[in-house]
């Protein structure tokens, strides 16, 4: 979507080595570095097109959900008619899967978030 500002995933790589290297660490990304991750990226901006987490809960490595969405595609979600969700799983190193929710508008373009 235009004007969004959804980290890419070499932000938030890059985020987890600054983590790392301020704190001596090599592993892979802890739960406490997501925790602060999603902490840090939870506050809702003013702007409507820039991306903030919306909800996290984190469980254990196993066991955790984050949400991620900009005012304008929450906005959109409760005007759609149509939601479509796909799921792919082990794109990243770590083995989780990643949900992707499309809102369609009849006749307008594919919304994706």
């Amino acid at each position: 979507m235009p004007g969004s500002t959804v980290p890419k995933l070499q932000q938030i790589q890059n985020f987890v080595s600054r983590q790392k290297a301020k704190n001596g660490d090599s592993l892979p990304l802890t739960l406490h570095e997501l925790q602060e991750f999603c902490t840090l990226n939870s506050a809702e901006p003013e702007d409507q097109t820039t991306s903030f987490i919306v909800k996290f809960d984190i469980q254990s490595a196993e066991q955790f959900i984050i949400v991620w969405s900009s005012k304008k595609l929450l906005q959109m979600q409760k005007e759609s008619p149509v939601i479509c969700v796909d799921a792919t799983y082990k794109i990243l190193s770590f083995g989780y899967p990643i949900l992707v929710l499309f809102y369609d508008y009849l006749n307008k373009p594919l919304i994706i978030t």
